[in-house]
């Protein structure tokens, strides 16, 4: 692997409207990137409002969806909120 490279991404949920899906049994399971063999993973998504900070409910999914990859021995590196021309990095601000 290459140090700043992605070597394959994938989709793991989709939300609708301003309303994100999270922990959906059929999507979004940690074994998938497992399998892959990658060693680390980045969240990503949009807030259609415009403004690129993290509520409560992400910043609580991001700490579980980081325990649960690290019983897969995978870690998070960073949750990255994207609005407008904006973002906001869980890893920049110390929240990962």
């Amino acid at each position: 692997m290459r140090h700043g490279k992605a070597m394959r991404g994938s989709q793991s949920g989709r939300g609708s409207g301003g309303s994100p899906q999270s922990f959906k049994r059929s999507e979004g399971r940690p074994e998938r990137t497992a399998t892959a063999r990658n060693p680390a993973s980045i969240l990503a998504h949009n807030h259609p409002g415009g403004i690129a900070e993290p509520s409560k409910h992400d910043e609580s999914i991001a700490t579980e969806i980081q325990k649960v990859l690290a019983l897969v021995e995978i870690s998070l590196q960073d949750h990255i909120i994207l609005a407008n021309n904006e973002y906001y990095s869980f890893k920049r601000n110390n929240l990962i």
